[in-house]
């Protein structure tokens, strides 16, 4: 009988007793799978440290696999250490894109629209403060809503060469999650101001394809997005899940640029490309919008189709979860979660619904 472990509960880096004190309860159960339940972040060689630390010795003495269920790609993260690649946040972003659809049935995106873009960030990371650095460069500021919540993080690895370091806010009290209507789940006050959506995703590095809520808004709330993130990341989108990219109004060319300052400097220059267009014929935002009003629409019905597309090409269900069905197991660790249901991965009846 399979004997699986489970860690479904988001730890905070910090909290090394509760997660040693996991690891120690999971020796003592004895295991012969262990699972981590990650579907919405990938910081998990951060994240788990304490809990890798812990436990690994002990998986390879007992021959136990430990599987990362991630948005990542699969590969070893340590030895006896998987991670796999799973639906990720796709469950999460259908219901997200499905709120942001419902919250944008009486917009008019150009009626709304006084600005060129948006541009939100919340968390510090090295290639959004590039990015921003830029708009200022650039002085596409002015032409849109951007939000750098930390402009003091990150001052080892580089310095603000044209922003003035001020912090960046569309709403003055904004910190996520704070209040209900600042989750990361819903629409900025703001989103509908801008016309583009520039979206830096959660990683840069290549083939992490992870697309989060900051996609999902874009699909449902049917705005035209550029986004910031993996080499190919554009096309993958369309391979993977069928959503098309705007080849009408943007140029992707730097979407298969290797080099992350490349592909920043792409997004800028579409961004310049239609600053000059907005600012030198009073309809061309009609026009834009004209150009992907079709396009806006298949892309919302895609994402309401994300779980059918994945389920047709098998990938909802990784091989190391198909035991659920096929063999009689027994679930440890945290196999309830807050809601006292297990999670879907771990329920019978999704296996059957997708497996």
């Amino acid at each position: 009988m399979n004997r699986a472990f489970i860690v479904q509960r988001s730890y905070a880096h910090h909290e090394k007793n509760r997660l040693v004190d996991l690891a120690e309860q999971c020796k003592k159960e004895k295991p012969n799978k262990v699972f981590i339940i990650s579907l919405g972040e990938i910081n998990v060689k951060y994240d788990y440290h304490y809990f890798f630390e812990s436990i690994q010795g002990w998986l390879i003495e007992n021959d136990v696999p430990c599987y990362v269920l991630w948005a990542g790609p699969n590969l070893e993260l340590y030895p006896k250490i998987y991670g796999v690649n799973t639906l990720g946040s796709a469950v999460g972003n259908w219901y997200c894109s499905e709120g942001a659809s419902r919250a944008s049935r009486r917009i008019n995106l150009v009626e709304t629209a006084d600005k060129l873009f948006t541009c939100y960030n919340n968390n510090c990371k090295l290639e959004r403060k590039i990015l921003v650095d830029l708009i200022v460069k650039n002085n596409l500021l002015k032409d849109g809503i951007v939000t750098y919540h930390y402009p003091e993080s990150l001052s080892q690895q580089y310095k603000w060469k044209y922003h003035n370091g001020s912090r960046l806010v569309d709403e003055p009290d904004y910190k996520i999650s704070a209040k209900p209507e600042y989750s990361p789940g819903l629409l900025p006050a703001s989103y509908f101001k801008g016309m583009i959506d520039i979206i830096c995703e959660t990683d840069c590095q290549e083939g992490y394809f992870i697309p989060t809520e900051k996609n999902a808004k874009a699909w449902g709330a049917g705005k035209p997005y550029l986004v910031l993130t993996s080499v190919n990341y554009h096309k993958w989108l369309f391979d993977e899940y069928g959503i098309e990219p705007y080849t009408e109004v943007f140029d992707y060319g730097f979407d298969k640029k290797k080099n992350i300052q490349d592909r920043i400097n792409g997004i800028i220059d579409n961004l310049l490309y239609w600053q000059k267009e907005f600012n030198a014929n009073p309809t061309a935002k009609e026009k834009f919008y004209e150009k992907v009003k079709e396009k806006i629409n298949n892309n919302r019905k895609t994402a309401k189709l994300i779980l059918k597309t994945l389920k047709l090409k098998n990938k909802v269900i990784p091989e190391c979860l198909k035991f659920i069905t096929t063999e009689p197991y027994v679930l440890l660790g945290e196999s309830t979660n807050s809601g006292g249901g297990l999670h879907f991965y771990f329920d019978p009846e999704w296996h059957k619904q997708y497996g």
